[in-house]
């Protein structure tokens, strides 16, 4: 009832003012773009930017010593080192308890956001009834070859989803933010924290977040079997099954995107389906050994855009 009651609050609120955590571990290549996209977003009128804090755990490639510059140059920016790897849960967590506003947006360091995201996503929360908005998703990848071709394709299918899928960016009302300890996966709980409330998940399609996709078979399964390790796992502690899960929606997706409808690549959709299979049964058999990946090594082609 509280967390319904905080949302219709957001009727009243002229002006959205968000803070943002950026997460990151060893991300010195990154971390100084990230936080100026941030800085440079393009406020709409209303809403604005508290300050942002950098969560940077455990890391060793100067990150620390970039984001104490940047703190220097705009007092916004604070740096909030932690000494050891937990997890991202964790590291999310700890952010949160260092911010006071009302809305967060929390962003991987190692992607690239639209010079208008943020306020983008910010806008729809003023309606009273929306809980956590979540940007369209493209690839920094090339377009040809069959893994970067993969690449497009699972960020069209995101787009296209019936029921939005969070990931790398997300602003979400803090009430829903702090996420359950028992499980390993952030946005997805997140998701399911607002759902449960009566509230909505919205994708705004004009806020668009660019990554990497993986460029070897071998580090997309690797990053799709823990997705779906950390997946089972949320399954175990909440019951909630996010919109990948199920394969009619994504089946449903895949057949409006681009990469369907315009190209005609079929055997795109085939090998990204059969990768994508062969990673949910190793992330299968990771969840009977009870692996959770609390923490993971990110897949190496996923960061070659540094």
């Amino acid at each position: 009832m509280a967390c319904r009651e905080s949302l219709k609050t957001l009727r009243a609120m002229p002006d959205l003012r968000c803070e943002v955590l950026i997460l990151a571990h060893n991300e010195a290549a990154n971390i100084e773009e990230s936080v100026r996209s941030v800085l440079t977003q393009s406020w709409a009128s209303e809403t604005s930017l508290v300050g942002i804090i950098v969560v940077s755990t455990d890391s060793t490639d100067g990150t620390d010593d970039i984001v104490r510059e940047l703190q220097r140059v705009d007092k916004r920016v604070r740096l909030l080192a932690l000494p050891d790897r937990r997890g991202k849960v964790f590291d999310v967590n700890t952010g949160i308890r260092h911010t006071t506003e009302r809305l967060l947006a929390i962003i991987d360091a190692d992607v690239t956001v639209s010079e208008d995201c943020i306020p983008r996503l910010l806008e729809p929360m003023r309606s009273g009834n929306i809980g956590l908005t979540t940007p369209a998703r493209a690839a920094l990848n090339m377009r040809h070859g069959v893994m970067n071709r993969i690449g497009h394709f699972m960020a069209e299918l995101h787009n296209t989803l019936d029921r939005a899928k969070c990931g790398q960016v997300i602003v979400v009302d803090r009430r829903f933010a702090v996420i359950d300890e028992r499980v390993t996966v952030d946005d997805a709980f997140q998701e399911w924290a607002v759902i449960q409330a009566g509230s909505t998940v919205e994708r705004v399609p004009e806020a668009v977040v660019w990554s990497m996709a993986a460029t070897t078979a071998n580090d997309l399964i690797r990053q799709r079997r823990r997705v779906h390790a950390q997946y089972l796992n949320l399954e175990r502690v909440t019951g909630y099954r996010p919109a990948t899960r199920s394969f009619k929606s994504v089946a449903r997706a895949a057949i409006r995107t681009p990469t369907v409808l315009k190209d005609r690549r079929l055997d795109i959709v085939a090998i990204a389906m059969l990768l994508d299979s062969w990673a949910r049964l190793l992330g299968r058999l990771d969840g009977i050994a009870g692996r959770k990946y609390e923490t993971w090594v990110a897949s190496p082609t996923t960061k070659s855009h540094a």
